[in-house]
């Protein structure tokens, strides 16, 4: 048995401190995937054939800035409910590499669904996406709103 060291007790002050910190509330975003004249999100169709990926669509040639997580925002303006699986991608036309694979959800018409992802990506990088979905050619609406840091 040795002497055990005991931590100090926090205070109320050291507590408020670290909770503001942990919140860590970014300054700035990038709002990418969105038409500049119409403010329309980018259109992501899923394949010809039922529960098969589409093609990418790209949501910025290249981010401004170096980013640490990224909102997806993501809506079905109109037919049947759906299901979806959203890959994000990252790189050249063609050569995209999935960041985030398979991100399941379902809704009906006129919804929109929303979720944070902790993710890093460099400045100046290509972000596209693309869908499956349980229909043909299924149309998702998507956009990203880029954490800055």
């Amino acid at each position: 048995m040795g002497i055990q060291k005991l931590l100090p007790v926090p205070t109320p002050a050291d507590i408020w401190t670290y909770a503001n910190r942990s919140l860590n509330i970014p300054s700035t975003f990038e709002t990418i995937g969105l038409t500049p004249a119409t403010t329309e999100q980018a259109v992501v169709v899923s394949g010809g054939v039922a529960h098969t990926k589409g093609a990418y669509v790209q949501l910025v040639a290249a981010s401004a800035a170096v980013c640490k997580g990224f909102t997806a925002f993501c809506a079905r303006p109109s037919g049947v409910p759906s299901q979806f699986y959203l890959d994000i991608a990252l790189g050249a036309g063609g050569a995209e590499v999935v960041l985030v694979p398979d991100i399941p959800f379902s809704f009906v018409t006129n919804q929109t669904v929303s979720f944070y992802i902790d993710a890093l990506i460099a400045a100046g990088t290509r972000i596209s996406a693309r869908v499956q979905a349980n229909g043909i050619g299924t149309q998702l609406r998507v956009s990203l709103a880029l954490r800055e840091e």
